[in-house]
């Protein structure tokens, strides 16, 4: 095995980890809404705004992801990414409020869009010929973060 193989697994393994991670999170606020709410001393109604933000820089990200990888490169993005999810979870996990709320979801929702849509488009670029395989299973370990996380 060359090292550019070594190399391109150890990716392909991180991205399929990161978003199976990411998926584990990602349900998690609708499912422990009404308790987050009451330790941050915010309304349910107004804390689930912070899905609404927490989706929308899913969006945007998983959109210009593609964008930043040309002008950054792969590795910045994806090194981004990984900082976002991280600083996300320590935002929510410290989160004293609506406004740390809202700050800790934009990050994990930034972290996800980027795993999902660019890691995927990544994953099938580096093995094109395994292309169907790897959408299966990166949708699969998404899938199953999701149920598995609330």
């Amino acid at each position: 095995m060359s090292a550019s193989d070594g190399g391109r697994r150890r990716i392909a393994a991180t991205l399929l980890a990161a978003l199976f991670v990411y998926a584990l999170s990602a349900n998690l606020l609708p499912s422990a809404l009404l308790r987050a709410a009451a330790d941050l001393v915010v309304s349910p109604q107004h804390l689930a705004l912070t899905a609404s933000l927490h989706f929308g820089a899913f969006f945007l990200c998983a959109s210009l992801a593609d964008r930043l990888a040309n002008r950054l490169g792969n590795r910045r993005v994806l090194l981004g990414a990984g900082t976002a999810l991280a600083f996300g979870a320590v935002a929510w996990a410290t989160a004293t409020g609506f406004t740390s709320s809202c700050i800790a979801s934009v990050a994990w929702g930034m972290a996800g869009g980027i795993f999902e849509g660019f890691g995927s488009a990544l994953l099938c670029g580096l093995y094109p010929s395994r292309r169907k395989r790897l959408m299966n299973v990166s949708q699969a370990l998404y899938t199953a973060g999701a149920v598995l996380g609330p």
